[in-house]
């Protein structure tokens, strides 16, 4: 196959995880590195609300064995990549160490939105990584009443798993439906007449305006109409947004995310992204978007690999 080849891998996601993995089934003798900052092995971020909802044990999140990195002979590197130098073929971690690579696949995915509020430091979490929900967890042990800010299946999935283990829940939505991008307002107005029926405080066009309490304990939030709400516990999940900070500042064309073409290649050469940190056209609006949906990204959807030599040509790499 001639000289080795180097594939640096951005994130340690369900994207990056398979792209490894199908790299190695093709050629035996390259070199592959994953370079992450989640402290985490791949996990399965659907199943979190399970987790959540104390119907899986932690064992169980996890994408691939313990074994995996060393049976597929992939290099895990624990960092956080603060640039990529394009014309030297290298990528910088934030200790300033640096990685070389012949090809680059950028799957670093996306941070979740938060309010801009005060009060944030009280309790608040956001529905993101393991770490988010192994802090939910230590601090249900505490709660009685939660809030759950956000207007898409998330937050729903969260604000009915809470309720149906036993906590007063209120379900915040900034606008007046339920997942406004899939969901007509009909379907929507059906899907939140069903969460009250179980029991949860539903108000649409309502959100957090400041969160009150003391000593890192949320105690009530007031929201946009000027309503308090008790509770010991604040959930946010409106949003994501891609990592993509160290991406454009590197050069690499970006909007709301990483721009690609239908090869997954971005504006800069032998760099190509997958995953949430791309930008990419919504199937049901046709509106360029972040969708940010897991099972997107695990299926058969996107092609990523023609794109990646010495592939190019052979074989095709789906998330």
């Amino acid at each position: 196959m001639g000289q080795q080849q180097s594939f640096v891998i951005i994130g340690n996601g369900i994207t990056g995880v398979t792209a490894a993995e199908i790299l190695r089934a093709e050629d035996a003798a390259c070199s592959i590195t994953i370079v992450a900052d989640d402290p985490f092995p791949a996990y399965y971020r659907p199943a979190l609300k399970d987790y959540l909802g104390g119907r899986l044990p932690e064992e169980k999140l996890w994408v691939r064995p313990a074994t995996f990195y060393e049976e597929q002979r992939i290099r895990f590197l624990p960092g956080r990549i603060v640039g990529i130098n394009a014309s030297q073929s290298f990528a910088q971690l934030q200790n300033g160490k640096r990685i070389g690579y012949d090809s680059l696949l950028l799957a670093n995915g996306a941070r979740p939105r938060s309010l801009s509020c005060p009060g944030l430091n009280l309790g608040v979490s956001t529905l993101r990584t393991v770490a988010d929900y192994q802090e939910i967890l230590r601090r249900l042990e505490h709660v009685n009443r939660v809030v759950v800010c956000g207007s898409g299946t998330l937050a729903l999935e969260s604000a009915e798993t809470l309720r149906h283990r036993g906590y007063q829940v209120t379900h915040l939505l900034r606008g007046n439906t339920l997942w406004s991008e899939v969901l007509d307002p009909v379907a929507s107005d059906m899907v939140l007449q069903e969460e009250r029926r179980d029991g949860i405080d539903v108000r649409t066009g309502e959100e957090i305006s400041e969160i009150v309490g003391k000593n890192g304990q949320v105690s009530s939030v007031i929201t946009t109409r000027g309503e308090r709400i008790p509770c010991e516990l604040a959930l946010i999940a409106i949003g994501i947004e891609p990592l993509i900070d160290f991406i454009r500042a590197s050069g690499i064309a970006c909007g709301r995310g990483v721009k690609v073409d239908q090869g997954m290649r971005t504006s800069v050469p032998n760099i190509y992204a997958a995953g949430d940190v791309i930008e990419t056209t919504d199937e049901f609006t046709g509106r360029t978007r972040v969708l940010g949906q897991w099972l997107y990204y695990a299926r058969p959807a996107q092609p990523v690999a023609s794109i990646l030599p010495p592939f190019n040509g052979r074989n095709q790499l789906w998330l």
